[in-house]
């Protein structure tokens, strides 16, 4: 499971390269989106996560040396309780 690359370890321009013209713009507005749910910090990244309008916002601070499949498992938890 791979949430944060844009897939087989293709460059976002590459990526856009291949897109369709027609699906750029929804792919564009739903990246930033996404980037707008993390805000760099001086030493991590904060990744603010919602999965239900009734809970609070969970606040997580990730660090370079962190592992990042916990972050990706609950990003995807998150997503699957809205969906």
């Amino acid at each position: 499971m791979d949430l944060i690359s844009a897939g087989h370890n293709r460059s976002y321009e590459d990526f856009k390269k291949q897109i369709s013209p027609s699906v750029k713009p929804v792919f564009d507005t739903l990246r930033e989106y996404c980037l707008s749910l993390m805000e760099p910090q001086h030493d991590s990244i904060l990744i603010k996560i919602k999965s239900d309008r009734k809970e609070p916002q969970k606040d997580i601070v990730i660090k370079p040396s962190q592992n990042l499949d916990e972050i990706k498992n609950l990003l995807l938890d998150a997503y699957n309780a809205i969906h």
